[in-house]
């Protein structure tokens, strides 16, 4: 309800599909794909977003986002066979119309628990929102929900809404104007995680 230097989700979105707590917790109802057998599946864990500087989380700021997921433990028994598990961002706020995908990465199935984090600097201060897709070979990048003919029937979508300030009055301080560039494609860095049971 008000701007800080970060935002997150703890074990609030932890599971996929009825396993989740407040399900689907997505902004316009987006379902989660999954027959969900937890806890073999893969789902996504928790989202943290926050500032890279420490201080508050304002508009021409970089910001870090990070999501934690788990991986599918077994697709022996799937009909696709040697996909791996793709996870996508996405943004939106209340200037924008509808998703705009970010980000993107992957990892192979059975790797347990995985950190995706990227950095990006978002234009204007308000209400801002961040969509997590994962999927087993999840291939699509237009649209930002699990329902599409090119999703397989393995995905988790979760949204974290949050609030930051609008841009901090200029200083003796370089410009912002490189960080914000460097944000149009950014890195997304794959960590694994020690083996955990979050449910």
């Amino acid at each position: 309800n008000s701007v800080g230097d970060s935002c997150d989700t703890r074990a609030l979105l932890a599971g996929v599909g009825a396993y989740e707590v407040n399900a689907p917790n997505t902004v316009d109802g987006c379902q989660d794909n999954s027959p969900a057998y937890i806890p073999g599946d893969e789902a996504i864990e928790r989202i943290v977003i926050r500032s890279k500087d420490g201080g508050n989380m304002a508009a021409g700021k970089m910001l870090v986002i990070e999501a934690i997921v788990a991986t599918a433990s077994d697709v022996s028994g799937r009909t696709n066979i040697g996909y791996r598990e793709i996870i996508r961002f996405y943004h939106a706020s209340t200037s924008s119309v509808g998703w705009v995908y970010i980000a993107g990465g992957s990892v192979l199935p059975g790797s347990g628990m995985i950190l995706f984090r990227y950095e990006k600097a978002l234009p204007e201060g308000g209400i801002h929102a961040i969509r997590v897709k994962l999927g087993y070979g999840e291939s699509s990048t237009v649209n930002p929900c699990s329902n599409s003919s090119y999703s397989t029937p393995y995905i988790d979508v979760d949204d974290m809404v949050f609030e930051i300030a609008a841009a901090e009055e200029p200083s003796d301080a370089p410009s912002s104007v490189s960080s914000v560039a460097l944000s149009v494609s950014p890195s997304v860095v794959v960590s694994a995680l020690p083996s955990m049971n979050p449910r």
